[in-house]
């Protein structure tokens, strides 16, 4: 029987909100910098280290941290289920400009 790998819930790189009560920065948003390692595999227990925008660090257990959800309006792409099919129609789509040399 072979054991499994514990994989942390937020991965490196991960923008998260400070949720601690007590906790001067609470409210900001950090990035994720590297999970702790964690012998009892239990998600309550998890440790991570973080940074925040202004660049200081801090080191937080998983329940003081609550992912931050990105807009859809904000991604790079477009999401084609969402779209509307007036958006979609080849008709609205603009032929690239051409240049020629003077």
């Amino acid at each position: 029987m072979s054991a499994l790998k514990y994989i942390p819930n937020l991965a490196r790189g991960t923008r998260v909100r400070l949720t601690a009560d007590d906790h001067p920065k609470r409210g900001q948003q950090c990035t994720i910098m590297d999970p702790l390692p964690n012998p009892s595999q239990r998600p309550e227990r998890q440790w991570y280290d973080i940074r925040f925008d202004d660049g200081s660090i801090g080191r937080f257990l998983q329940k003081y941290l609550a992912p931050v959800v990105v807009p859809l309006a904000t991604h790079c792409a477009v999401d084609l289920s969402r779209t509307p099919s007036s958006v979609l129609r080849h008709e609205h789509v603009r032929s690239p400009v051409l240049l020629r040399n003077i």
